[in-house]
């Protein structure tokens, strides 16, 4: 019997689930012939497995299995769980599909920085700053184009927690105009809104990606336009609305339970009709989640790779760089915001959604170069 059996011995084979999160980086230039495998089609390669094994909920074996090794590991397994082990591996190795945005196509086989422009008087960074000027806001969006960013994510309802709800009248006002002005500029868009009728009127004028912070989930009406746009769709990761969503959230293992959450919500998708290369995932730090539960994310963002899904991060400013930073107000965090974007990087993430573009795509050029 293998040493994987020790602890499961007793356990029927429906109850177990099998995680594997890639891990031990490395280069392309660097790749030892054999014992790597290529993450997600793109720039980093890794040389192990971290196989988590799940029982009804509880983590009973976390194991570094080499590349070199995984096919023993596989042999070793019974058929359905050989099988679920399969799966993950090809999603986590396959390719990104490239988002199609009109004439824009994005390749993910690279980070890319998604600049953020909230027209919101409320947003916990930028709140304010461009909500009664819809030419500044333009500025700011070719300014950050023009710094390094793939996509700006423009958005009109502050989602920080604690956060009310806004119309969808007073939510369009916010968003259409800024669109309709960008339009001659031909930038690529991802809208965050949780309303469909928002995304809608955006779709009317220009192809944009929907980003629900609800992974569509809000609006009953999401699904549906979401399948018939064959556009891309972010679904993120939440627990509970933002008025609420601090007030002590609970996991037992955070990176477990929102791996199924987001594989659930990956398959109501599917059901609707819209296909797996159009989502991206998003673990959604800092909606529903305390300090310990967002480094837990981070650390371990490689996971949601067996999901088969493009991964994009925001952790721009946010509080938890408060930790380590001190009382500073969320501008002064960008050493804290860069060291968590290299470090999702690192890690295979595409897309990277950041407050201080410059800066960001600076990191990630000398990055790549040193790499």
């Amino acid at each position: 019997m293998s040493d994987f059996f020790k602890n499961i011995q007793d356990k029927a084979y429906s109850d177990i689930r099998l995680y594997l999160c890639p891990t031990a980086f490395i280069n392309a230039p660097m790749v030892p012939s054999g014992v790597s495998f290529r993450l997600a089609g793109g720039l980093k390669w890794f040389g192990a497995f971290s196989v988590i094994t799940v029982v009804k909920n509880e983590v009973i074996q976390d194991r570094i299995i080499p590349a070199a090794d995984i096919n023993n590991f596989l042999n070793s397994l019974p058929p359905e769980l050989q099988l679920q082990a399969y799966k993950i591996i090809s999603r986590i190795v396959s390719p990104r599909a490239s988002l199609k945005l009109g004439t824009h196509e994005i390749k993910l086989d690279q980070p890319h920085v998604v600049g953020i422009l909230n027209v919101t008087p409320d947003s916990f960074s930028d709140g304010g700053r461009y909500q009664n000027s819809v030419e500044q806001a333009c500025d700011s969006a070719r300014t950050m184009m023009k710094q390094g960013a793939s996509l700006i994510d423009l958005g009109g309802e502050s989602t920080r927690p604690g956060a009310k709800e806004i119309s969808e009248t007073e939510e369009k006002k916010r968003v259409l105009p800024v669109v309709k002005a960008l339009l001659k500029e031909s930038i690529p868009l991802s809208i965050d809104t949780r309303k469909a009728s928002v995304i809608k009127a955006v779709w009317k004028k220009t192809p944009a990606i929907f980003n629900d912070v609800s992974a569509l989930s809000w609006d009953s009406q999401s699904l549906k336009i979401a399948a018939e746009s064959k556009y891309p769709v972010i679904l993120m990761h939440h627990c509970g609305n933002p008025e609420v969503m601090q007030k002590n959230p609970v996991y037992n293992n955070v990176l477990i339970e929102v791996y199924d959450w987001l594989e659930q919500r990956i398959a109501i998708a599917e059901a609707a009709a819209i296909e797996r290369h159009r989502i991206i995932l998003d673990p959604g730090i800092g909606f529903g989640k305390n300090l310990q539960h967002n480094l837990e994310l981070i650390r371990g963002i490689a996971l949601f790779h067996g999901l088969g899904c493009p991964l994009m991060l925001g952790a721009s400013r946010k509080k938890l760089i408060l930790a380590f930073a001190g009382d500073s107000p969320p501008q002064e965090r960008l050493g804290g915001s860069l060291a968590i974007a290299l470090d999702a990087a690192d890690k295979g993430v595409q897309l990277l959604r950041v407050h201080d573009v410059k800066d960001t795509a600076q990191a990630l050029a000398v990055w790549q170069a040193l790499h």
